[in-house]
C-alpha cells in the first residue's frame, strides 16, 4: 500500500492514484481548485444553465435536488432556492427502511420541514429492498450498491414524470479521486456506481439472475435502472453537480446547517473514528465503512479525515496523532441490529466481513489480524528516496 504524502488515503481505495510525486489525483484537484479555477467564471457558467432552464410557470418546478437530509443535500437546495431563486423540488431515495439514525432522522425532517421546499420521499417496496442489499452484502461486500443506484436514477425518473429539465446533484467525484465532471450521463453512472474493482460491477438489469427462486423480478427494479440516454435527450433532461461550479468543502457545508438549522451530529464519536459528523444518516452505515477496512485498508478515519486535511481544517500531524487509536475499532453500537434487520445469525454476518479481509494488505500478528502498512508505518518516505536514487 501507498499513502498519498498529504491526505493519507491509500492507493488501494478505488479510483484513488497517487503520482510520482507521492500525491494523490484528489488533492491533484484539490490544488487545482485552489490555484487555477476562476470560480467567478464557473458561477457565470451555472448561472446560464440555470437561465435556460428556469421556468416562467409558476406551476413547474424548475429542478430536481436529490438528497438523503445530510449537510451537504441540505446545503445545495438552500442556495439553488435563496441564492439563485430557483423553485426546486427535493428528492429523497431513504435509507434501509426504519434503520436511520437518531440524528439521522432529525435531519431528514430539516430536509423535509425547514427548508419552505416542496419534497418528495420514494419508498421502496421494503421486501425487495431488504433482500437486494441482503444480497449485495453477501455477494459484493457492499450493502449498499442498489442504494448507490437508486439515489441516480429515482431522481432522474422524477424530473422525467414532472417535465423537470435540470437534476442538481453535489459533489463531483473528482473530490474523492474520480474523473472531473460537470454534467452526469448514463456512462458516468455506471463507472461511479460500482463496489471496488471492474469484476463487481452489475448492471441492475441482470439482477433477477441473482434470485433462483424467482423472488426479484425485472418489474421489482424500477427505481434502480437508469433510463436510457436517448430517453434523456428527448427530454432534454440535463443533471449537474454543484461543486463542479462552485467551490466545494463540505466542512462549510457542516458549519453552514449547523449555524442556519441546527443540525444534528451524533452525541458520540463513531466506532473507528474521532468524528460524529459524517455519514451519519443510518446505522448499516458503519458496517459498509468497516468493509472499506477490510477491503481496501481505509479506516473511517482516513475516509472522512481526508477532505479535511485538503482543505486545510486538519494538518496530517494531527491526524497521525488519531488514527493509531481508532483504526482497528469495530462498530459494535448497531451490530445487533443490523444483524436482526438482515436476518441473519452472528455466525453467518461475521462469516461475511471475514469473507471480504484483502489477505494482500492483512496479516495475523500475534493472533489478531492487522494491516501490513498502515499508516504509522508509512513506507512512501523511504520509496520516494529509492525512486530520487534511480533516478539519479
Amino acid at each position: 500500500m501507498r499513502y498519498c504524502k498529504r491526505c493519507v488515503t491509500p492507493d488501494t481505495r478505488p479510483r484513488v492514484e497517487i503520482d510520482s510525486e507521492g500525491i494523490c489525483n484528489a488533492c491533484r484537484h484539490a490544488d487545482k481548485k485552489k490555484n487555477d479555477i476562476d470560480w467567478k467564471i464557473r458561477k457565470k457558467e451555472f448561472e446560464q444553465i440555470l437561465d435556460e432552464v428556469r421556468t416562467k410557470d409558476p406551476m413547474k418546478y424548475d429542478c430536481v435536488v436529490p438528497g438523503s437530509g445530510g449537510k451537504d443535500s441540505i446545503y445545495v437546495a438552500y442556495r439553488m432556492k435563496h441564492d439563485y431563486g430557483m423553485n426546486p423540488l427535493l428528492v429523497t431515495y431513504p435509507v434501509a427502511n426504519d434503520m436511520y439514525t437518531a440524528a439521522g432522522k432529525k435531519n431528514i425532517e430539516i430536509f423535509r420541514t425547514r427548508l419552505g421546499i416542496d419534497h418528495i420521499t420514494f419508498t421502496p417496496n421494503t421486501e425487495v429492498d431488504k433482500k437486494l442489499l441482503k444480497k449485495f452484502f453477501i455477494m459484493y461486500g457492499d450493502p449498499y450498491l442498489p442504494w448507490s443506484k437508486a439515489v441516480h436514477t429515482l431522481p432522474v425518473k422524477v424530473a422525467l414524470a414532472f417535465n423537470i429539465r435540470l437534476i442538481v446533484y453535489g459533489e463531483p467525484p473528482s473530490e474523492y479521486g474520480g474523473p472531473e465532471l460537470a454534467r452526469m450521463s448514463v456512462k458516468s453512472v455506471k463507472e461511479i456506481a460500482k463496489t471496488g474493482s471492474v469484476k463487481d460491477i452489475t448492471e441492475p438489469e441482470n439482477w433477477p439472475s441473482l434470485f433462483e427462486d424467482g423472488s426479484v423480478k425485472l418489474s421489482d427494479l424500477k427505481p434502480y435502472i437508469y433510463p436510457a440516454q436517448e430517453e434523456l435527450d428527448k427530454a432534454n433532461i440535463t443533471a449537474v453537480y454543484f461543486g463542479y461550479y462552485h467551490y466545494w468543502d463540505p466542512y462549510e457545508n457542516y458549519k453552514f446547517c449547523k449555524e442556519q438549522f441546527d443540525w444534528n451530529e451524533h452525541d458520540y464519536r463513531f466506532e473507528g473514528s474521532w468524528m460524529n459528523h459524517y455519514s451519519l444518516d443510518d446505522k448499516m452505515d458503519t458496517f459498509y465503512q468497516y468493509l472499506m477496512l477490510l477491503k481496501f485498508g481505509i479506516s473511517r478515519a482516513q475516509k472522512e479525515a481526508a477532505p479535511l486535511i485538503r482543505a486545510g481544517h486538519l494538518t496530517k500531524e494531527e491526524f497521525m496523532q488519531k488514527i493509531k487509536d481508532v483504526y482497528y475499532e469495530f462498530p459494535y453500537r448497531y451490530l445487533r441490529e443490523c444483524m436482526d434487520w438482515l436476518g441473519m445469525s452472528e455466525n453467518e454476518f461475521f462469516g461475511v466481513l471475514e469473507k471480504f479481509r484483502n489477505r494482500d494488505i492483512w496479516e495475523r500478528v500475534n493472533g489478531e489480524w492487522r494491516v501490513k502498512s498502515p499508516p504509522w508505518k508509512d513506507k512512501e518516505g523511504a520509496l520516494n528516496e529509492k525512486r530520487k536514487e534511480a533516478k539519479k
